[in-house]
């Protein structure tokens, strides 16, 4: 089978830049389909390479020839401009696909183009005649503008001429307050220096079996696990001797960068239950009916005594799991974003009862990561699973809004996660508390997880509107047994935009939850092993990093359903579910190499030769049988 996959252009979208790494020096915009670098890091080793490396491949046939004559003749539509975009009032419908997480909409196209910007339009001001302006001209990919700039005398017009490549069309033409008619762009008058922004769509997408369109969804947040990988339970040497190749493995096969770090509430009591579990004074059981047995330090919620807290199985956790993944990604130029998880199923009344007691365990317990470890977890999930431990709303919102009192004098600015709900009906009802307690800043993530009743179109639906109503991003959390369709609902009908199965790893038989599995038969020759349930979602996270952008994909034909994500380098990761062998074109993206690599039922991440566009700007990919196929722009 023969299928076409291409892209138009809908809006101009720009990552917002509380999303972007600091690192992230570089500004890219969408519309122009740019490929900054500021975000660079090496290849990954056995998978796809070069991930953050030279953009030169992607921007080589972005400018054409630029000359021309311009005749003068605004008020200035500043390309540097940022706005909120209204994602929609009230419950968004079947087919309401564009409401939930705000985003910002940015009209700064074409910023690596080597044409000038908003920001620096005072220095061409500076250089141009007295009583004269700059015009610069900004190209996204398929086309060309003449001339290239122009000096305009004040209050006068300028004329550009927009030609597109060959299989391009003109998409879109703004800026200095201008319009287009035919290939011609006048200018208003001039009245400051400004930018003319042209962008290209492949002319042949009507003849596509398949749309990508270039309307801007969630910023993705990474592919999450709990940190946990069969400590106390599978033999200590064989986990050991496992840690760092699967720590390289989640990070490299995988795309893991975010960890659940759970704090049980036992950890509040006069003994190390943990340690002494580990040193085999006490058995199994007795330790799991303690773990979460707190026991007040004393009675004063505002003062700690060091003695009443032991965390010893968060250090467990970050030792074994935590530090080797921040190690793998540090390889990459890249980051892990850790939670900090509240979890209390024995529900005894002393934290849940007492905000400020609550409030103090999760400080404390923010504190000893910091003095151990050199670092601060990025984020406190408040509680797992609210209405399985026992919380009421009301209580839930009164913990939150105690936790964010105490940790904001102390100098601790983390996000806050919640309401992790078991059921995912219980949402809105959890939410709704939070923001009653703790006001407009509650909650940074929705949260929710899927077992119990069955979940349904409203319960999606339900997180859609809470996400717009409260201007916050969503996160599916924790389900077992979850594939790459159930993963491909979540990131389309709820917007979510991080997503977790379970742990890590475990050893033993693959439990269907976590997402690598250990056979330690012989503790000194781990052997680690994909989940049977996540070798399809590895297409999906692989090269699709923190600060991505997922766009809109339609598919109009049979057998494809793509997904497309920018990284917050600009550079761009197509995924296309087949039901079926065949080859297919992707048309819209840069032009540039991309890598290529699928997962069938008999593969497994298999790797491709690379591909380039071709002179009409398509890419042509090939996928054996049915399955998932990724090219990851390089």
């Amino acid at each position: 089978m023969k299928f076409g996959i291409f892209a138009t252009s809908e809006a101009s979208r720009v990552l917002p830049a509380a999303h972007l790494p600091q690192s992230f020096m570089a500004i890219c915009t969408f519309a122009s389909l740019c490929a900054c670098s500021g975000m660079a890091g090496p290849g990954l080793p056995g998978t796809p390479e070069d991930m953050g490396g030279s953009d030169a491949a992607a921007r080589a046939g972005d400018a054409g020839a630029l000359s021309g004559d311009v005749s003068t003749s605004g008020s200035r539509t500043d390309a540097g401009e940022f706005s909120w975009a209204d994602g929609g009032d009230g419950p968004p419908s079947s087919d309401d696909r564009d409401g939930g997480l705000p985003g910002l909409t940015g009209r700064d196209a074409g910023r690596d183009s080597g044409s000038g910007s908003s920001e620096d339009s005072g220095q061409d001001a500076a250089t141009a005649p007295t009583g004269s302006y700059r015009v610069s001209v900004q190209l996204g990919t398929g086309g060309s503008v003449s001339p290239a700039e122009a000096v305009v005398p004040a209050g006068e017009t300028a004329m550009f001429t927009v030609n597109p490549d060959s299989g391009f069309a003109i998409d879109s033409v703004h800026g200095c307050g201008g319009s287009l008619s035919g290939g011609s762009y006048t200018t208003a008058p001039i009245t400051e220096a400004c930018s003319v922004i042209a962008n290209f769509v492949v002319s042949t997408a009507a003849a596509a079996d398949v749309t990508v369109t270039r309307n801007a969804q969630q910023t993705m947040m990474g592919i999450e696990g709990n940190a946990a990988i069969g400590e106390g339970e599978c033999d200590a040497t064989g986990l050991a001797n496992a840690r760092d190749e699967l720590a390289r493995r989640a990070v490299e096969d995988f795309g893991l960068d975010r960890v659940r770090l759970e704090v049980r509430a036992g950890s509040e009591a006069p003994g190390d239950w943990w340690t002494q579990y580990l040193d085999g004074v006490i058995d199994r059981p007795t330790w799991k009916q303690r773990f979460y047995d707190e026991i007040n330090d004393n009675s004063d919620p505002m003062v700690a005594d060091p003695a009443g807290f032991h965390f010893s199985e968060v250090d467990t956790k970050i030792e074994l799991v935590v530090e080797p993944l921040r190690k793998a990604l540090a390889k990459h130029g890249r980051e892990l974003y850790v939670s900090l998880n509240y979890v209390d199923f024995a529900a005894n009344g002393l934290h849940r009862d007492n905000p400020d007691e609550y409030a103090e365990f999760m400080l404390e317990a923010y504190r000893h990561i910091e003095r151990t470890y050199g670092w601060v977890p990025d984020a406190i999930e408040v509680l797992l699973e609210p209405d399985k431990a026992g919380w009421n709303g009301p209580q839930f919102g009164a913990n939150l809004a105690a936790l964010q009192a105490r940790m904001q004098p102390e100098g601790y600015s983390p996000e806050y996660i919640g309401p992790s709900v078991m059921e995912m009906h219980s949402t809105r009802y959890y939410v709704e508390a939070a923001f009653a307690a703790a006001g407009p800043n509650a909650l940074d993530e929705i949260s929710y997880h899927k077992y119990g009743a069955p979940v349904t179109a409203q319960d999606y639906a339900d997180v859609r509107a809470l996400m717009t109503q409260y201007g916050v991003r969503s996160g599916m959390l924790e389900k077992l047994h979850e594939t790459h369709l159930t993963f491909e609902r979540d990131l389309v009908d709820a917007n979510a935009s991080t997503w977790q199965q379970l742990g890590i790893a475990h050893c033993g038989a693959d439990n269907g939850g976590d997402y690598f599995v250990l056979d330690l038969a012989n503790p000194a020759e781990p052997v680690i092993s994909i989940g049977q349930n996540t070798r399809y979602v590895a297409q999906y996270s692989r090269t699709v990093y923190r600060g991505a952008v997922r766009y809109d994909a339609n598919g109009s034909g049979s057998g494809l359903t793509p997904f497309a994500f920018q990284n917050a380098d600009g550079k761009w990761t197509v995924v296309v579910r087949a039901d079926g062998g065949g080859s297919f074109t992707v048309g819209g993206l840069p032009s540039a190499v991309y890598g290529v690599f699928h997962t069938t039922t008999s593969d497994y991440l298999h790797t491709q030769a690379d591909v380039q566009t071709d002179s009409a700007g398509l890419l042509t990919l090939q996928i054996p049988a049915g399955g998932v196929i990724t090219a990851y722009q390089k």
